[in-house]
């Protein structure tokens, strides 16, 4: 019998793999190649009016964590995301920061989006994430 996840609703709590003394929550489970999936895990970090700063992680299949912000009032918005991937976080020199403009939301769902070729988060990972914190 496959390996129920958690809902949103019902979401287990972890310590983060990165981030000593901090939980994180499931958020999203990312389907890979065939039989592959990776979780994604996070924690809102700020919230600004309608601003949010979350931190996310993944560990499984990829490893990636850092910071994603984007705004609850506009869902056109630029989302910011500011990723250390394999590198140690915290660590500067290991940070991308890459903005998607909302002309630019279509390639990321599709996977198509350049600046984050062959890397993560995805676009659902950020659907997601507006469905959890941009509650009132």
């Amino acid at each position: 019998m496959p390996h129920r996840l958690p809902s949103i609703a019902n979401a287990q709590t972890e310590d983060s793999q990165y981030r000593p003394n901090t939980k994180v929550v499931f958020i999203y489970n990312q389907e890979l190649d065939e039989p592959y999936s990776t979780r994604w895990f996070a924690k809102l970090e700020k919230r600004q009016g309608k601003k949010r700063t979350v931190y996310i992680e993944t560990w499984e299949k990829y490893v990636n964590k850092g910071f994603i912000t984007f705004d609850c009032g506009n869902p056109k918005a630029s989302v910011q995301l500011d990723l250390y991937g394999w590198g140690e976080f915290g660590d500067d020199s290991q940070l991308e920061k890459t903005t998607v403009h909302s002309k630019d939301f279509k390639a990321w769902q599709m996977g198509d989006f350049e600046p984050l070729a062959g890397k993560s988060p995805p676009y659902e990972l950020y659907q997601k994430l507006r469905t959890k914190y941009c509650k009132s």
